[in-house]
């Protein structure tokens, strides 16, 4: 059975969207709320074995070629740690007071770059076999947020993005994904298929805007979610 929903916001997007500069907007907005932040990075709760389990995930994925259908079985073991890591830090964060009692004028809100939904497009993808993070799994165990934001964007767009990273990418994964588009163009319909539906989300094209335009929006959806402004007093 699910647990009550986390104070706070998930933003979840295939690679060169735009996440981490939203979320950079999202803290910088709230911090001129007068709000604090709990940011979060692809897990929610920072411990030495969730930390650890993401880490080994990376340092098995080999050097990833060009040549797509050599690649399957290097997700293998990626996307078992992964989803092992999400299991654990899901299961964690429903014992962690702050998450799960922390709704309210004076808590933080949780700001989480990434967490289940983009590992789940992985293993549907290159592992499908192997259901990791099932359907059932999903809906019974998954972290719920007030907030969940899926952000996407056009071909011409995540191009652009992608070219500024090509000759230095932060892992040999995302130099994949870079010189590969169309596989993150597959992943990302992977997720619009799984959240479209899902009046829990809120679907948000970056085409066409500013980082510090999507967090308004996004900030002033979360006080409409929450009643946030009417607890604080606060104007966006």
């Amino acid at each position: 059975m699910r647990v009550q929903a986390i104070w706070g916001i998930l933003i979840e997007g295939q690679s060169f969207v735009g996440k981490s500069t939203v979320v950079s907007e999202l803290k910088r907005q709230f911090g001129a709320l007068g709000r604090g932040v709990r940011h979060g990075h692809c897990f929610l709760v920072v411990d030495e074995l969730n930390k650890q389990i993401h880490d080994r995930a990376f340092s098995g994925l080999p050097e990833l070629r060009d040549d797509a259908a050599a690649e399957w079985d290097g997700f293998e073991h990626f996307n078992s740690y992964k989803s092992a890591n999400l299991i654990l830090d899901s299961y964690m964060a429903e014992h962690d007071s702050e998450l799960q009692n922390g709704s309210g004028v004076h808590a933080r809100i949780v700001v989480q770059d990434r967490h289940w939904l983009s590992q789940f497009s992985y293993n549907r993808l290159f592992t499908p076999e192997r259901d990791l993070l099932s359907d059932r799994w999903i809906a019974d165990c998954s972290p719920r947020f007030a907030l969940q934001v899926y952000l996407t964007c056009t071909r011409t767009t995540r191009v652009e993005r992608a070219a500024t990273v090509i000759a230095q990418p932060r892992t040999p994964l995302h130099g994949f994904l870079a010189r590969n588009i169309a596989i993150i163009e597959r992943l990302d319909e992977i997720c619009l298929t799984q959240v479209t539906e899902d009046a829990e989300w809120m679907i948000i094209n970056t085409d066409h805007m500013s980082p510090s335009a999507i967090a308004s929006r996004i900030v002033s959806e979360f006080n409409s979610r929450t009643s946030f402004e009417a607890q604080s007093g606060t104007e966006i």
